[in-house]
């Protein structure tokens, strides 16, 4: 079974685990690790934020998978890192926050393990794999599917796609802005951290 591992040594903490709530933020295509730091200030407290670096090289910067290159398959190896590395990180409860590809990824887990994290929230993301998934269709965990209605990376026919896929298995609160592209927008950042919150902390909603 392929994996890709994590970079431990390059995981950007916003302060030190302490076995709480765990919040696990994934970068977009050519990002880093540090991508989400202007955010830590906005994670509620009592949660932690572990900002992860992409497991695979490009260039100067990093990526979860070299699509189309390595296919489906890429993103799944990355994933079953991802759910290596939570399994060996003590936390109370664990969410995802992805952008863009990072978002794709986030949600491709729950292919893999669909009740290991509490909820996921993509920001500019897709789905990776369209085809039927009995079991987390069963479970229909909760997302957040955020997107600007001028994103011109992400096309009409994989938007389209994505959405049907997040409907039909998820339970799916999507939000659409005017006038934002393809960015890590305050505003959809600040409703997918509201989205993830009451999931994180419970006793406090």
């Amino acid at each position: 079974m392929r994996v890709k591992p994590l970079d431990e040594s390059a995981i950007l903490w916003s302060r030190k685990p302490d076995g709480g709530p765990l919040l696990v933020m994934l970068h977009g295509y050519g990002g880093n690790e540090y991508d989400f730091e202007p955010f830590f200030d906005r994670v509620p407290q009592g949660v932690t934020a572990a900002s992860l670096r992409g497991p695979t090289p490009l260039r100067d910067r990093w990526c979860w998978t070299e699509y189309p290159r390595e296919g489906v398959a890429g993103a799944t190896a990355a994933v079953r890192g991802v759910l290596e590395w939570l399994d060996r990180t003590p936390a109370s409860r664990a969410a995802l926050l992805g952008f863009s590809q990072g978002g794709a990824t986030a949600v491709h887990l729950l292919r893999t393990a669909p009740t290991r994290v509490e909820a996921v929230a993509e920001v500019s993301g897709f789905v990776w794999e369209g085809r039927a998934h009995s079991g987390v269709a069963r479970i229909r965990p909760p997302v957040f599917s955020a997107f600007g209605d001028v994103d011109d990376v992400v096309d009409a026919r994989l938007r389209g796609r994505s959405e049907a896929w997040l409907r039909d298995h998820c339970a799916t609160s999507f939000a659409r802005y005017p006038d934002i592209g393809h960015v890590m927008d305050d505003r959809m950042l600040e409703d997918a951290l509201a989205f993830l919150t009451p999931f994180l902390l419970p006793e406090a909603s």
